[in-house]
């Protein structure tokens, strides 16, 4: 079992993948010269196409347009909720004076959960999940860090779930949440994460007995696509990292299936 989650840790971030292939061109450069060059221009056309706005579109966009029509039958149903779960999507390390922040991504979620839950004039409560930290015992949980959000927003509604390290963790800990409550599974939860997290988080969810009423936080492709022109085909940073997402989300994907999570 460690073997395998350190296999699938390993594939899930492709470019690991590219450095072991330029170790292994590197190593061949003297004794096998032609595979070295081909080798090196096999890498860089890769990495040039993972840089296109157009491959980006279409790797990511299969999650979330996913999302999207899961999200489109079930936001009727809110008022009927037990909880607004939100999944913490990472923290920014603080400066030599300064404090952790919530990332973009965890923001984004956190700020579409509070939206939901003033639409609902706060009756039903925010859980936020996802806690420890795996740089350093000294920097807080992520829902501790979102707790100083709660407080600046002035919403009191809510609990912290901040022992969970993954998607699967989330759902077995706020399991462990619901119980502690005496809360039902019987009546849904509203599920807040991103558009491309969100098909596996849901699978997740409902595999731990939950009924997920799933609401993406924000999309990158499937409701911004206005078609491509000239200047979507120069290579960006931005889309190397969008893909590298979506890659560990079909990663993850195929991880919990096999472990039967999903």
């Amino acid at each position: 079992m460690f073997f395998l989650k350190q296999l699938f840790y390993f594939i899930s971030k492709p470019w690991s993948l590219l450095w072991v292939c330029l170790l292994v061109l590197f190593i061949l450069r003297n004794r096998q010269k032609r595979i070295y060059r081909y080798g090196v221009r096999i890498l860089v056309v890769i990495i040039y196409l993972l840089s296109l706005t157009p491959v980006k579109y279409v790797i990511l966009y299969p999650l979330e347009v996913t999302s999207y029509k899961m999200s489109e039958m079930d936001n009727h149903q809110y008022h009927e909720a037990q909880a607004i779960v939100v999944l913490g999507g990472g923290i920014t390390l603080p400066g030599k004076w300064g404090s952790p922040q919530l990332g973009l991504d965890s923001l984004s979620r956190l700020n579409h959960a509070v939206e939901i839950y003033q639409s609902l004039d706060g009756k039903i409560p925010i859980i936020f999940s996802t806690g420890i930290s795996d740089v350093s015992k000294e920097i807080p949980s992520e829902a501790g860090v979102a707790e100083s959000y709660f407080k600046q927003w002035s919403i009191r509604n809510y609990y912290l779930e901040d022992r969970s390290r993954n998607t699967y963790e989330n759902a077995v800990e706020t399991k462990k949440v619901f119980k502690r409550l005496g809360w039902s599974l019987e009546k849904p939860i509203i599920l807040v994460t991103s558009a491309l997290h969100l098909p596996r988080a849901t699978a997740v969810f409902q595999n731990q007995g939950f009924i997920v009423l799933p609401s993406p936080s924000h999309y990158q492709v499937a409701s911004s696509y206005k078609g491509f022109d000239i200047f979507d085909f120069l290579p960006r940073v931005e889309n190397l990292n969008s893909i590298t997402y979506a890659w560990h989300e079909y990663i993850g994907l195929l991880y919990y299936k096999l472990l039967g999570r999903i």
